[in-house]
């Protein structure tokens, strides 16, 4: 795992798994809407395959345990191309 700054105020965290073609997860792009919410991008890489949320929005209310295990289990692999609508 690794905080990374990548300008003023911005920071990236990455977790890698091991060996030189790693599955990673990147958090990025954070913004708060307010002392309550903050807006962020993840991007999940494996073999081959590169999956993008652009504005994932958590509170202090929420529980980060079930986002986490929502990446998790959708990140399980899949077949030819898997996006969402945007709102």
């Amino acid at each position: 795992m690794s905080l990374t700054e990548v300008g003023p105020g911005q920071v990236e965290l990455v977790v890698r798994g091991p060996g030189a073609l790693a599955t990673s997860v990147r958090l990025f792009d954070w913004s708060r809407a307010d002392e309550y919410e903050t807006v962020f991008a993840v991007q999940a890489v494996a073999d081959g395959v590169r999956a993008r949320l652009e504005n994932v929005t958590v509170t202090v209310w929420d529980d980060m345990s079930e986002f986490f295990d929502g990446l998790t289990r959708d990140f399980r692999g899949w077949e030819r191309v898997r996006a969402t609508a945007s709102v």
